[in-house]
């Protein structure tokens, strides 16, 4: 996270976060899901396509996610 830092302006791992998030802000990439159009409603069919189109990536990631978990990471992305 230090060379990360770093490497994008800033000066260790303590401020990688910050410095990852004023990089977004300046390409314009800091957006929420709602900027993009989505809505509360869409979640839970997110969650239920999620384990439908992205399976693969799901089982292949170190950490086991249930759904209850990828509608939360949803919600909080909103």
């Amino acid at each position: 996270f230090s060379t990360i830092s770093r490497l994008l302006g800033g000066t260790g791992a303590q401020d990688c976060v910050e410095t990852i998030e004023k990089l977004l802000e300046a390409l314009d990439l800091k957006k929420k899901l709602g900027d993009l159009g989505v809505m509360e409603s869409d979640i839970e069919w997110m969650t239920e396509n999620s384990f439908k189109i992205s399976i693969a990536g799901i089982n292949a990631h170190p950490r086991v996610f249930t759904k209850e978990e990828i509608r939360e990471i949803y919600n909080k992305a909103l």
